[in-house]
């Protein structure tokens, strides 16, 4: 039986949304709603930590703790050499750029 339709959670947007959840004009923009996750190879925890031990757990960008991986340039290349640690700060303001 397919599920009733809800009011989106944010306040004062009555529009309706399949289950719970916020409607598509309310969804946040970022990791959890893009497709970039499927599209990251298999072994990406593997080259996630090698990137980090390798760069020192430290910021390429601004010499912070690297708490994240990096592609430098954009696309989908997963190459050690175009993987880089950089803090979450930095990480949000290039991903931000570069939409």
């Amino acid at each position: 039986m397919p599920r009733a339709k809800q009011i989106c959670s944010t306040s004062a947007c009555r529009q309706t949304v399949k289950g719970r959840g916020k409607c598509k004009d309310h969804q946040p923009i970022g990791w959890y709603t893009h497709d970039r996750r499927s599209r990251l190879p298999k072994d990406w925890e593997r080259r996630r930590l090698i990137v980090l031990r390798r760069d020192n757990y430290t910021c390429y960008v601004c010499g912070a703790d690297g708490t994240e991986v990096d592609h430098v340039n954009p696309g989908d290349d997963h190459d050690l050499a175009n993987l880089a640690a950089i803090c979450r700060e930095c990480h949000k303001a290039k991903t931000l750029r570069e939409r």
